[in-house]
């Protein structure tokens, strides 16, 4: 991935940047990739989304300069980020809410007014729908870290 390089090149040890400037570099240039369309591909298989912790944990790293051998939750508590899978369900919450804001939008009316036979974008958003459902049903552990 490119913006791993560009992380990678501004934390060289001698004349690159801290981590107070490399976090708002990689909300940026690597979160900013994983955000788009996330309420879409939030919803494929578990092991299909467990190929992006490890590029996403490896992006932390370089920007916290924490060893390779750093668990993941203690990188996501030191970096005050939440894991890649409770950010996709505030995106997916986030989206389901402006579209429940705006009945009067399109895609308001397509989703939740037209009949069944003639929705076409009805499937996806149902399956938001559960996917958050689900998701907030579950007990969330999230481990932070107190603010320095």
């Amino acid at each position: 991935m490119r913006a791993l390089n560009v992380l990678k090149y501004l934390s060289n040890p001698s004349t690159g940047c801290n981590r107070r400037v490399l976090l708002p570099f990689y909300k940026c240039l690597v979160r900013s990739i994983f955000d788009y369309g996330a309420p879409v591909y939030g919803l494929t298989p578990k092991s299909q989304l467990s190929i992006l912790d490890p590029i996403l944990n490896a992006a932390l790293r370089i920007s916290t300069g924490a060893f390779r051998t750093s668990p993941a939750p203690n990188l996501y508590a030191d970096a005050g980020i939440p894991p890649l899978n409770y950010r996709r369900l505030t995106l997916a919450s986030n989206l389901l809410c402006s579209v429940l804001q705006r009945p009067d939008s399109s895609v308001h009316q397509a989703i939740f007014e037209t009949p069944c036979y003639r929705a076409t974008y009805r499937g996806a958003f149902t399956q938001i729908i559960n996917f958050v459902c689900t998701s907030l049903s579950r007990k969330i552990v999230y481990y932070c870290l107190p603010p320095r």
